[in-house]
């Protein structure tokens, strides 16, 4: 016999890759059937379909907002990289995509000027970006 746990694991899990599949099959952009009918179409309850609704949330592959409904987004950007090749950010990050900027930053400790008398032994750390 097996638990009602283990039950609604597998459930979650198979809601899970489901999802995925419709997901995979969806544009950006393009807004997924409302809760009750995907539970219905899925033979799940509501709140199994929340939970792996929410894995995907998480993932940002979708966007759920109340009274307007769940629309798909296009996947984020992520640098996910393995020990497999020794490789700077810098490259990775433009090999998958990404802008990459270098910026100097400097910083150096300041006393407060006549405008803030309050603080008369106070220091400020003050940093600029060039």
């Amino acid at each position: 016999m097996t638990s009602p746990t283990a039950t609604r694991q597998s459930l979650y899990r198979q809601t899970t890759a489901a999802l995925s599949e419709i997901l995979a099959k969806s544009e950006p952009g393009s807004f997924l059937p409302s809760e009750p009918s995907l539970a219905g179409e899925l033979g799940v309850s509501r709140a199994t379909l929340r939970d792996a609704l929410r894995t995907f949330e998480n993932q940002g592959l979708i966007v759920r907002r109340r009274g307007i409904g769940t629309y798909v987004t296009t996947p984020p950007k992520a640098i996910d990289a393995g020990l497999e090749v020794l490789e700077s950010v810098a490259p990775l990050a433009k090999r998958l995509g990404f802008e990459v900027e270098m910026s100097n930053l400097t910083y150096r400790w300041k006393r407060p000027g006549h405008r803030m008398k309050r603080y008369p032994f106070s220091k400020f750390r003050l940093i600029n970006r060039w």
